[in-house]
């Protein structure tokens, strides 16, 4: 490409730009200008980098930072590979532009400058810093903040950028917003000359008719005193006077030079001439920021007004059966059920067999919901927009990336066929269908007493979350694959642990691969193996079959648990062919002359006997997904950090404050009276329970009359 002044050839481009800063700090005046340049196209506000963190520790799962060595990736070759996800997406964005070089604006970044500067080698992180007296006064009136908040969030973020360009030296500049508005040519000549860009008049459209805003808002008291000098030090250390905010002195104490952009070196260089401000402190991130371990941290819900996306409820789908057998002859395999239902041994035996790989569990549906809506963001869903991507596009390349992945991981076992094995996927058998038009599902199901007990013995769950467990899991098991048709297909647990030839031959049928005896002997194939032996659940993988474990809960239960359990799973376990008063006795889930299989049923068959179990079973009453399988939407959910070494609260009707209890109570108490008047006088009483919000009306609820 040509130089825009002189016709000559440019250097090659030294990589993505990267603008960073407080929010409301002027990084999108910034990107205005520079997105008129001939050679620079930078993406508003995607906040993409807290996908990579998603996709580098799965949110809220306690393996989350393992899962891609379980695909035998090291931290370097998942970066590689998502840099050729990111990198690609946002070079198509330049090229659309008919430009050589792209770059990103999203302040939020700022936490995230060392995991773009490793995803990056050669990006360089343009930061924009302003007076804290107008980036509070802005946040105050745009985003609802408090002064203290906002003066804490400025004082942060510029603090770590100091620490930031420590790191990166040369990679980093920082220019004022002030220095931007009041003088944008000398601004953006240093800048386009530290970029190695030429200088392009174009670039004051953008910045020349801008005025600048809230510059002159007095600064007032943060509530103490300790907050309010930190503030002031820091605001000094950029040229800023915290009493006189229309005041600005030079951004750099060197007096040798004048310059209104820095870099990491000049910066690093002025920091360690300053006294006043203490350097020794390394801002922690935002919550939303750190890696979603749930060791440290929670989901919470956030009670807005209006009701949450619709987004939240499962869509329906149906497979035509052309795209099932498509599936099952080549397409990976799911497994997917509640936990202690079996999966682990079925991935085992899978994975015994020559042509197919299967993994520990990864857990990477959460990663790849990450990446489609940015977790705890608002504009989250929509970033891929920013890019000029569609949903389908966005889907493809998300394809690409973790069917590599685990395409990889069977190509280095010698195989030709890869799967995949987590049991919260069961929330997320519709998502991957989508996903991967081409996979089929096998579910586990088994008896809710060896599930349970399981449950409560290796994972320590109680009772009555065990039970909680195996019910939603395998309703939404039943919902989904009725809607998935032929490529799921159903297993019980007892059939593949007593007769797990036939099973198993039936499973590999339907699957399309030929039949192999290693599948049987799973526990010698492992054995030969480097892998560990202990794999997820606390399984052995050189255990073979054990077939006492199909009852051996029916001594184990005590009464208390046993009617508990009963209650709660009778009629599930009935449709799914179980008895409670003999463990060893099932019921055939194929009517006779239905299917030529005995052992395993797909998800039309399932759907037909749903039909049958219709007056026994509520299908009516869908379980909603976890908190933590939403889309993690910050205008419904929040994150929370739990201490470490403690549980996490429960969220239970004693923890409500009096003022939520009494309106239960009255909204309750108005659709007990409801459902006993006439249909004419119903909307009147609606009327009266949303009045009874009023504060003088709990109390009346709370105290009585």
């Amino acid at each position: 490409m040509q130089d825009v002044v002189t016709g000559q050839l440019d250097p090659a481009p030294t990589g993505p730009v990267i603008l960073i800063g407080a929010p409301e700090s002027g990084s999108a005046v910034l990107r205005s200008a520079l997105n008129r340049h001939p050679h620079l196209a930078i993406a508003a506000e995607t906040g993409f980098l807290r996908a990579v963190s998603a996709a580098e520790w799965i949110p809220f799962w306690k393996f989350g930072g393992l899962w891609y060595g379980r695909l035998g990736l090291s931290q370097e070759q998942l970066y590689e590979q998502l840099r050729g996800f990111y990198g690609g997406l946002f070079a198509e964005f330049a090229e659309r532009q008919g430009k050589r070089r792209w770059g990103d604006e999203t302040p939020l970044h700022a936490w995230h400058v060392r995991e773009a500067a490793q995803l990056f080698g050669n990006a360089t992180f343009v930061a924009t810093v302003r007076h804290p007296a107008a980036v509070a006064a802005s946040l105050q009136e745009r985003c609802g903040y408090t002064r203290k908040r906002s003066l804490r969030v400025w004082t942060q973020t510029n603090l770590e950028l100091v620490h930031c360009a420590r790191e990166l030296s040369g990679r980093f500049l920082l220019c004022r917003s002030e220095d931007l508005l009041a003088d944008p040519e000398r601004t953006l000549r240093e800048l386009l000359a530290e970029l190695r860009e030429p200088w392009s008049p174009a670039v004051l459209d953008a910045a020349g008719g801008l005025e600048q805003a809230s510059q002159t808002q007095p600064l007032q008291s943060a509530g103490s005193a300790r907050p309010r000098r930190r503030v002031a030090a820091l605001a000094s250390f950029f040229g800023y006077d915290i009493q006189d905010p229309s005041w600005l002195g030079p951004l750099t104490k060197d007096p040798a030079t004048s310059r209104v952009v820095l870099t990491g070196d000049d910066l690093a260089a002025q920091a360690d001439r300053t006294d006043s401000v203490d350097w020794s402190v390394r801002p922690r991130p935002p919550t939303a920021d750190q890696p979603l371990n749930p060791k440290r941290v929670t989901v919470v819900k956030v009670h807005a007004a209006g009701r949450p996306p619709r987004k939240w409820a499962v869509p329906r789908q149906r497979a035509s059966r052309a795209a099932a057998a498509a599936g099952a002859r080549g397409g990976p395999i799911f497994l997917v059920g509640s936990m202690g239902s079996g999966t682990t041994l079925i991935r085992l035996m899978l994975d015994s067999h020559e042509r197919i790989a299967i993994p520990p569990e990864t857990g990477f549906m959460r990663a790849v919901a990450a990446n489609r809506s940015i977790p705890f963001w608002r504009p989250g869903g929509d970033w891929y927009d920013q890019l000029g991507i569609s949903k389908e596009e966005l889907n493809a390349e998300l394809r690409r990336l973790y069917g590599g992945m685990f395409e990889r991981f069977a190509q280095q076992q010698g195989k030709q066929r890869w799967g995949e094995k987590t049991p919260y996927h069961t929330w997320h058998m519709t998502e991957i269908a989508r996903l991967f038009p081409d996979a089929v599902f096998i579910g586990m199901v088994r008896h809710p007493g060896g599930a349970t007990t399981s449950l409560h013995n290796r994972f320590k769950f109680s009772w009555p979350r065990a039970v909680t467990n195996w019910q939603r899991l395998n309703m939404g098991m039943v919902e989904r694959a009725a809607a998935l048709g032929d490529r799921f297909l159903l297993c019980r647990y007892e059939d593949l642990v007593l007769e797990p030839e036939s099973t198993m031959r039936e499973l590999l049928d339907w699957l399309g691969e030929p039949w192999s005896a290693n599948v049987l002997a799973h526990h010698v194939v492992h054995g030969d193996r480097p892998a560990p032996t202990v794999v997820e659940g606390r399984t052995r993988s050189t255990d073979p079959i054990d077939v006492a474990r199909v009852a051996f809960w029916a001594t184990s239960l005590d009464p208390e648990a046993a009617g508990l359990l009963h209650d709660k799973t009778a009629a599930l376990a009935h449709f799914f062919g179980y008895h409670f008063d003999d463990a060893t006795r099932f019921d055939a889930l194929v009517p006779p002359g239905g299917s030529s299989r005995r052992s395993v049923v797909t998800g039309t068959e399932l759907a037909q006997r749903r039909e049958q179990f219709g007056d026994e079973v509520n299908w009516s009453a869908r379980p909603r997904l976890g908190l933590v399988d939403r889309t993690l939407d910050p205008r419904w959910l929040a994150v929370a950090r739990v201490k470490p070494g403690k549980a996490q609260p429960r969220r239970t009707r004693r923890n409500k404050p009096a003022s939520s209890r009494g309106q239960v109570v009255t909204r309750r108490a108005a659709r007990a009276v409801a459902s006993r008047l006439p249909d004419s006088v119903a909307p009147q009483l609606r009327g009266l329970a949303n009045r009874a919000r009023s504060s003088a009306l709990r109390r009346l609820v709370r105290r009585g009359p």
